[in-house]
């Protein structure tokens, strides 16, 4: 998000009305900002296959029903 504002700040500030016009008038802030991005990306994707794949949470459980199992439990159904 904060390169998307980065961008559109730095288009407004040299009256560049598109990104091709900002693309043209100025490569090696073009080029910095690329090599930003695919930075970026690289960290994240590294940091991301460091901590293995997202994991969904596990399925809920049901809770210890609250008659014990006198077949098991004899002590508790005196």
């Amino acid at each position: 998000m904060s390169r998307l504002v980065t961008t559109a700040a730095l288009l407004a500030l040299t009256g560049c009305a598109t990104v091709t016009d900002f693309v043209q008038d100025h490569p090696r802030a073009t080029a910095a900002i690329a090599a930003s991005v695919m930075l970026s990306v690289v960290l994240t994707l590294e940091q991301n296959h460091e901590h293995g794949p997202v994991m969904l949470p596990p399925e809920p459980r049901m809770s210890t029903p609250l008659t014990p199992d006198c077949a098991i439990y004899v002590e508790l159904c005196k």
